[in-house]
């Protein structure tokens, strides 16, 4: 009886992971194809340089893909722990991206501001790798001293 129990919460839990991911995908596109336009119009555009090495003016859409991804994550029943933490880091990310396009960031600063955006989405919920797997032997690699600055 138990073990049917958990074959259904088990498949609610897979159907609403896979509606969750359609969700983010569709909103991802309609997203990006709206804010492709607005941002042709307000000159949100990533213009060729010496480092950016492509043809005409991209419209910088990036941002989309957070929007569609937060607005799913935020509708969700239970919200996972950490979920705050998680997108304030991921909103930071998004925002250093779009300063990088328009200012032309130094490679270093933006390695320690990602670094920085990167421990605050996984280091408050203590979301870290401590187990690599068998790489060695019969027993698991584990990372105790390791751990924060890996993840």
């Amino acid at each position: 009886m138990m073990h049917g129990v958990a074959l259904v919460i088990g498949a609610n839990f897979m159907r609403d992971l896979a509606l969750n991911c359609i969700n983010v995908l569709v909103l991802s596109i309609l997203l990006t194809l709206a804010m492709e336009k607005f941002a042709g119009r307000v000159g949100l555009v990533d213009i060729p340089t010496r480092r950016k090495n492509h043809h005409g003016k991209i419209p910088l859409v990036g941002s989309a893909f957070f929007v569609a991804f937060a607005l799913t994550v935020l509708l969700l029943e239970q919200p996972p722990s950490g979920l705050a933490s998680f997108l304030l880091g991921l909103a930071l990310l998004v925002l250093l991206g779009l300063a990088d396009d328009l200012l032309d960031l130094r490679a270093f600063a933006k390695l320690m501001a990602q670094t920085a955006c990167a421990a605050m989405m996984v280091l408050p919920a203590d979301i870290v790798v401590r187990n690599v797997g068998v790489i060695i032997g019969e027993e698991p690699s584990m990372l105790p001293a390791w751990a924060g600055p890996l993840t």
